[in-house]
């Protein structure tokens, strides 16, 4: 059983999508994993439905919020705490090396409602399948082929990565060493401090490999390499066939996209 972080917070560049909901539901929704995406229950609470249905999890850490009403048979903790996002990360790490836990841990967004049980369960049991076949890994990330998540979702509803073989989505599930990130959190405040600035980015992961990705030239296995190199850590990706995994709410758009498909789902 593992231990799972979900972040939940304020944001400022969701500020037209928590207008939209305010206007929708004429609620004070001051986050938006705590929009009524169908009106009743929040994002955040089928998410939280889903980690109880999985047999993965044994306990639920509310990161970045005051307690809130939560429907969990799973005993949930909440720690409140604002700050940049590595600052978010290196507290998360550290309120878990603070109690004793020295496994990975599984970190899920609060904002994709239509996550299930069964999804959480594959994508861990991928992670430990490849720590037991190729040696164990600090961080694992979960990633989506554009063509299933165009085939369920339609096109444009995310943002993608294009690497030699695949153009990909980022996944909403990882899984990863809170020791780790303390152990190598100089390099990570480095990369998160200059992920938005393409030239200060270079400086770290090497000019080669940002023109190779930019000509669409570097595989997902180089990239791995690459930044396990730089993190001092073995950094995974696992591919999932599940797109809700991927399909969360940043946009009003994407939150349209999901309320149609909850809508399906309780027809």
């Amino acid at each position: 059983m593992y231990d799972c972080i979900v972040p939940v917070g304020t944001s400022v560049k969701n500020a037209p999508l928590l207008d939209y909901a305010r206007k929708l539901y004429g609620e004070d929704i001051l986050s938006k994993s705590l929009i009524p995406i169908d009106g009743q229950k929040s994002m955040v609470q089928y998410v939280v439905d889903a980690i109880n249905d999985s047999k993965s999890i044994g306990k639920i850490v509310i990161m970045g919020s005051d307690p809130f009403e939560l429907n969990s048979q799973l005993p949930v903790d909440f720690v409140d705490f604002e700050g940049t996002l590595f600052e978010k990360l290196h507290r998360a790490s550290a309120y878990f090396v603070a109690k004793g836990i020295t496994s990975k841990v599984v970190m899920i967004s609060s904002d994709i409602p239509l996550l299930k049980g069964h999804m959480i369960d594959e994508l861990i049991s991928e992670f430990e399948g490849r720590d037991r076949k190729e040696g164990e890994a600090s961080f694992y990330f979960s990633i989506i082929k554009r063509e299933i998540m165009d085939k369920r979702f339609g096109i444009n509803t995310r943002n993608y990565a294009q690497f030699r073989n695949h153009e990909v989505a980022i996944g909403d599930v990882h899984f990863g060493s809170p020791s780790k990130f303390i152990e190598n959190k100089k390099i990570f405040y480095q990369l998160l401090g200059v992920r938005k600035s393409k030239f200060r980015l270079a400086k770290i992961v090497g000019f080669i490999t940002l023109i190779k990705f930019a000509l669409k030239r570097l595989t997902i296995s180089g990239a791995e390499k690459r930044f396990s190199k730089i993190t001092q850590s073995q950094v995974r990706t696992v591919f999932t066939s599940y797109p809700e995994v991927a399909m969360d709410a940043d946009t009003i758009d994407q939150l349209e996209v999901l309320k149609k498909e909850l809508e399906k789902i309780a027809e």
